[in-house]
């Protein structure tokens, strides 16, 4: 088993990019996004711009494991969240008999989850407005 396949089985599903960074340290983000995840070594995030978790850091989804544990992916928001966590947080939808689409909001910020980098959830987020746009046109029928 390769260090991928390894890092697909542990992460439960998007596996790890793990491409070198100019500081030297593994990438934490998704293997084939088009932008790397910002490095979140404790040493690299303190000569950062803005506001980055560190690695050792819990994601703010689903507060298991920290961000070091499974590939990670930085909204364009700025918040950084577990890739899976996100996708998955998309896929359960709503969580009541009343449709909304509020779970499509930052759980920190309340913007919309965008991400233009990893193509997995780019594609939730596409079906998922879609199927809102739907249901606003039903909804006015």
């Amino acid at each position: 088993m390769d260090e991928t396949e390894l890092d697909r089985l542990l992460a439960g599903g998007l596996p790890f990019c793990r491409e070198p960074k100019e500081c030297g340290h593994k990438c934490q983000g998704v293997k084939n996004e088009r932008e790397c995840l910002p490095c979140l070594e404790p040493d690299c995030v303190t000569t950062a711009e803005g506001n980055l978790p560190t690695k050792e850091e819990l994601c703010t989804i689903c507060y298991t494991c920290e961000l070091s544990e499974e590939p990670s992916v930085k909204l364009t928001c700025g918040h950084i969240y577990h890739a899976n966590c996100v996708l998955e947080l998309l896929k359960h939808k709503w969580s009541t008999l009343r449709i909304t689409f509020a779970f499509m909001s930052c759980p920190t910020c309340k913007k919309p989850i965008e991400v233009d980098h990893v193509d997995e959830i780019e594609d939730e987020i596409e079906k998922l407005t879609i199927l809102r746009s739907d249901i606003l046109v039903q909804a006015m029928k």
